[in-house]
């Protein structure tokens, strides 16, 4: 039997930080870990969102950043088909390390809102682990950008590792 892990990862550095935990809590053989994406995406056609807070910053720190390294807008109206095989192809060099321990590992790129996408993808894969981080947001930010961790952590009935970003 192949135990199946979700691994949902953003754009923060600590999203990798699950990665590590994961090799310590399961063994490589007969284990699949789907490493997922999900693009925010908005109802409007032809509006600009920002994917993850840290879209927030200006070109300046962007570039400082993440340049070069994720798409940092999504427009509804662009070729979401090279969007995705772009985030797959940068989701497998992420995840390079868990094939070269002996995991079976496979992407999973989404369009629409994480938790969602989340807790979709782990019904319809029927994974035994949903293994992630949280961002440990507080106070207002949590407030205007809610909590992904939280949300999926209370719609699903499948066992969810969380790390906290300071582990």
């Amino acid at each position: 039997m192949t135990y199946k892990i979700l691994m949902p990862l953003d754009r923060t550095d600590y999203s990798l930080k699950i990665m590590a935990q994961v090799e310590k809590l399961v063994a490589s053989k007969e284990t699949e870990i789907i490493v997922m994406h999900v693009v925010r995406t908005s109802n409007t056609i032809g509006v600009a969102v920002p994917t993850f807070e840290r879209d927030q910053l200006d070109d300046e720190q962007l570039s400082s950043h993440v340049a070069g390294v994720w798409p940092r807008l999504i427009y509804n109206s662009g070729n979401e088909a090279d969007l995705q095989r772009q985030i797959e192809e940068q989701l497998m060099t992420m995840s390079l390390p868990l094939k070269q321990q002996g995991y079976k590992v496979r992407t999973l790129v989404t369009f629409g809102l994480p938790a969602d996408e989340i807790l979709n993808a782990a019904a319809t894969e029927e994974v035994d682990l949903i293994a992630m981080t949280t961002h440990a947001r507080e106070g207002l930010q949590k407030l205007f950008f809610g909590s992904v961790a939280e949300k999926v952590l209370h719609h699903t009935h499948t066992p969810i590792l969380l790390v906290h970003p300071s582990q």
